[in-house]
């Protein structure tokens, strides 16, 4: 039985890892130092994952391509938040709303501190030690990136956050993936458990209302 296999390669100035299962014609290929992003994802040979074709795109980070959010995913107003009688203000990424967007772990180097493969599944781990030492979120805190991928092609990604700062703190993650459709949108459809969503304003700030979706 054929395993999954591991092999590096250079994508520009950047050390990437294809992981791929020849005969089930699964795979995907990561950039740990660039935020540990995923550059593709491929099912029974066909890649389903819009990610970034060109190393220049991926120099530039353009729309956040399957990009890791944290501490804080999507926007701050006006790039500022409270925690616990203190003010903090992270620079304005988002010059169209006037607000800071999607944290900073996407563009910081990450490392690959796992991964193992056999004959039913592959699991890449990559890491984030954030020392805290920024003025704008001064809590220390590690994220644990898991990708993992079946020979069935069931692929999952799974967040780990851990508070390493002295005090308690304040943190939201989330994943920015762009998939690839065969079909318009209007002629497909998605499902989802049962969850929640919480609308945006016309700055695209989350309201905090929930309701069923």
């Amino acid at each position: 039985m054929q395993m999954f296999r591991c092999e590096p390669f250079s994508f520009g100035a950047w050390q990437a890892y294809r992981f791929f299962h020849p005969e089930a014609q699964h795979g995907f290929s990561l950039v740990p130092e660039r935020g540990g992003l995923l550059l593709d994802l491929w099912l029974h040979g066909r890649s389903v994952l819009d990610g970034y074709r060109e190393p220049a795109e991926l120099d530039r980070l353009d729309w956040a391509k399957s990009a890791v959010l944290a501490p804080f995913p999507n926007r701050l107003a006006d790039g500022r938040f409270s925690w616990q009688g203190e003010s903090y203000r992270f620079p304005l990424n988002d010059v169209a709303t006037g607000n800071a967007i999607h944290g900073f772990a996407w563009q910081s180097a990450m490392k690959m501190s796992e991964w193992l493969a056999d004959a039913e599944q592959v699991r890449a781990v990559c890491r984030f030690d954030y020392a805290g030492d920024r003025s704008d979120f001064p809590f220390a805190f590690t994220l644990q990136i898991a990708f993992t991928l079946s020979v069935q092609g069931d692929f999952e990604v799974a967040l780990l956050a851990q508070n390493e700062a002295a005090t308690s703190m304040p943190l939201g993650v989330g994943w920015h993936p762009y998939f690839k459709l065969e079909w318009p949108v209007d002629e497909l459809s998605l499902q989802l458990p049962p969850c929640e969503q919480i609308p945006v304003d016309q700055r695209m700030l989350p309201t905090g209302k929930r309701s069923p979706l």
